[in-house]
């Protein structure tokens, strides 16, 4: 999976190097809102992407056909120069 962010504020995601997806991004102190949501079945208002430092912390939470929720968080460390 890759998730490229742009400069013209436009994202774009792929999965074995074919692009699933492509959007707008919204980033707002430290939380980006992507239109579309990267992940079509999460409860959106429950997707957070957050930048803290070098790190990046994708937490989203969807349904399953139980009825109840799964939440999963990833973490990415940049190793950022300025």
């Amino acid at each position: 999976m890759e998730l490229k962010t742009l400069r013209n504020s436009t994202y774009e995601y792929s999965v074995n190097g074919e692009l699933v997806q492509s959007g707008s991004f919204i980033a707002l102190s430290e939380k980006i809102t992507f239109t579309p949501p990267i992940f079509p079945n999460s409860l959106d208002i429950n997707s957070t992407y957050v930048l803290t430092g070098p790190n990046l912390v994708i937490t989203t939470t969807e349904p399953l056909n139980s009825g109840s929720t799964e939440t999963c968080t990833v973490k990415r460390v940049y190793d950022r120069k300025r």
